[in-house]
């Protein structure tokens, strides 16, 4: 992995704990898809857990019945210290177990609230999937990039009206040639 890669890792969780500590939901669900955007670009299954963890505590934020929660100052506190903890690790430290570690504490208050069939991790890996999807991966590549099944994200995105944006459009050979010679500033 180059350099330049772990430190962009590394800015994104610094991103999501500054927003985590100023209880920001919009700001981590900005992140989530900066993250998945460049995720898409990449290929990179880290960072595409980067931007669950993101969007996951953004849900987490959002709703009023987490906070309630017996648990939630616990939760809070766990996640805060943890998030601190990427202070004090190198830069070329291990932020796919703290994101895992993350992850979990969002897995554990969510089970503990029992309020829905599904998870909220599990939920937000078929969304962004699906935003992977929109921005022009298979379903399959999606699945696999995000963790989401298959299953699920096949029927979310048959729910939604991704196919039908007017930005997606077929590109002819011959105006992909254009601007592709256009982006390589070729002379023929």
């Amino acid at each position: 992995m180059v350099l330049g890669e772990k430190m962009e890792k590394f800015q994104y969780m610094i991103r999501i704990k500054n927003a985590f500590k100023d209880r920001d939901s919009f700001k981590l669900r900005e992140i989530s898809n900066d993250a998945m955007k460049e995720a898409v670009l990449s290929g990179d299954k880290e960072l595409a857990n980067i931007a669950v963890l993101a969007y996951s505590l953004s849900k987490i934020l959002s709703k009023l019945h987490f906070r309630r929660r017996e648990e939630w100052k616990k939760f809070a506190k766990e996640t805060e210290k943890t998030l601190y903890g990427l202070v004090g690790e190198s830069k070329e430290g291990n932020l796919s177990g703290i994101c895992d570690t993350l992850i979990n504490l969002v897995e554990r208050i969510d089970h503990g609230a029992g309020n829905y069939t599904r998870g909220l991790v599990f939920k937000a890996r078929v969304k962004l999937a699906s935003q992977a999807y929109a921005l022009g991966l298979s379903l399959s590549s999606a699945a696999e990039l995000t963790g989401a099944d298959k299953y699920e994200l096949t029927r979310y995105v048959g729910a939604t009206k991704i196919h039908d944006r007017p930005f997606v459009k077929t590109i002819s050979p011959a105006d992909r040639y254009k601007i592709i010679k256009g982006v390589l500033r070729v002379k023929r």
